[in-house]
């Protein structure tokens, strides 16, 4: 994303020195500015996603014009302040400080956002171009509103979402990550993997019922969306899925063939993604052992606790393990 009012000075690759203590060593660096305000714009090339963060320095009230040569969607976090942004042919779009959306941003259109005196941090997640035609060809709402909002763009969410705290962290990490390389990029691809698809779990959940189309009969998805509750509670419990299914009458042929269908994924698949995840929250932010955290999280072993860490995100328990402010 490029901002373009007719008097911005632009220096590729350039940060100002003011804010050089947030720059990522991955991404590449953009810095545009006039007499009013500094905007430092860094950029992390991933498999199927862009990241942008943004940090938008305004020594007084003026008037931005982000643009984008290509369509855009994208997740979009405001970290810190609020800002009216306006879509050139959808209006007012506001970003609120602790929340997130998806939007689609339709390309070689100038857009606008209203910004006080202050400092803004924007983060978002783009899809790129090759993953948006997944989206549309396996959840085949997304096609229909896409193309309801192609040419004026607008959110695709009905309300924003909060930024929780593990996604909290998650950011948090990304932002202050300073390793560069293959093995980097795998590792941040694997973050924001799960920051996605957080995004499309709550997306996806309160419109599972008018995709269930009858594939999925009224019981077993009611006690589908019981067990997901119960087990985002007591997900130390996940390694025992069968006993869990059973609680709630629920075969895992029944368990594993709802999954698929609902979210993509088998159930054991996605339990073992939510337990990494809180693992990864408990090591950045608690003052729990490694052991301790391997109990909370179900493993009667932390060594197999510490493999299965390692060969999800290619780190181990102990370079995760540092205070988050």
């Amino acid at each position: 994303m490029e901002f373009l009012p007719s008097s911005t000075k632009i220096q590729l690759g350039k940060s100002p020195s003011t804010l050089l203590e947030h720059r990522i060593p991955i991404a590449q660096v953009a810095t545009f500015q006039t007499d009013d305000i500094t905007i430092f714009s860094q950029r992390i090339r991933l498999k199927n996603f862009n990241l942008q963060f943004h940090i938008i320095d305004a020594k007084k009230d003026t008037i931005i014009t982000p643009f984008t040569k290509d369509d855009l969607l994208t997740v979009h976090y405001m970290l810190r302040g609020d800002i009216d942004a306006y879509l050139k042919d959808a209006g007012l779009m506001p970003l609120q400080r602790g929340e997130y959306n998806m939007f689609w941003v339709p390309g070689n259109k100038f857009h606008e956002a209203k910004v006080l005196a202050g400092q803004y941090w924007s983060f978002h997640i783009d899809l790129q171009p090759h993953s948006i035609p997944w989206l549309s060809r396996d959840l085949a709402f997304f096609s229909k509103i896409l193309s309801s909002m192609q040419q004026t763009g607008g959110t695709i969410n009905s309300v924003p979402y909060q930024i929780e705290s593990f996604e909290k962290v998650v950011i948090l990490k990304i932002l202050s990550y300073k390793e560069t390389g293959g093995d980097a990029r795998k590792y941040l691809d694997n973050l924001v993997n799960n920051l996605f698809f957080t995004f499309l779990d709550k997306y996806l959940i309160p419109i599972i019922r008018q995709l269930a189309d009858g594939r999925i009969s009224d019981s077993d998805l009611a006690n589908i969306f019981a067990l997901i509750g119960h087990m985002e509670v007591n997900i130390g419990q996940s390694h025992n899925l069968q006993g869990i299914a059973s609680k709630f009458h629920l075969s895992m042929d029944t368990l594993d063939s709802s999954f698929e269908f609902l979210l993509g994924t088998p159930a054991e698949k996605y339990y073992h993604n939510k337990r990494m995840m809180r693992a990864f929250v408990l090591l950045g932010t608690s003052n729990m052992s490694i052991e301790g955290i391997a109990i909370h999280l179900g493993y009667k072993d932390h060594e197999l606790f510490e493999k299965d860490f390692f060969q999800y995100f290619s780190k181990t328990c102990s370079e995760i393990q540092v205070e988050v402010e």
